[in-house]
């Protein structure tokens, strides 16, 4: 998991999520994934719908959610006693 953390690792030159926990910006994406409210209409104590908005686009560009997914399938196929991919065997 720690290679995928590259992916949301901030760049140097974006200061516009200084002082902003990451895991508030997720909070910010599953509210709206999870409501199917606008981005403009995301609470107060979530960071600002722009920040949240851009993260979101720029994690789904980088193909993060898709990356995560497949780590966490991983593991739970490895959790039960499975292979943890399951085209890992020769067939």
């Amino acid at each position: 998991m720690a290679r995928d953390r590259a992916v949301f690792a901030c760049s140097k030159e974006d200061r516009s999520t200084v002082g902003l926990p990451r895991r508030e910006i997720v909070n910010g994406i599953f509210y709206v994934m999870r409501s199917g409210c606008p981005w403009r209409q995301l609470p107060k104590d979530l960071p600002p719908w722009r920040t949240v908005c851009r993260w979101s686009a720029a994690w789904r560009d980088a193909c993060a959610f898709e990356k995560i997914n497949n780590v966490l399938v991983m593991l739970d196929r490895e959790r039960v006693g499975r292979e943890g991919s399951p085209f890992s065997r020769d067939h």
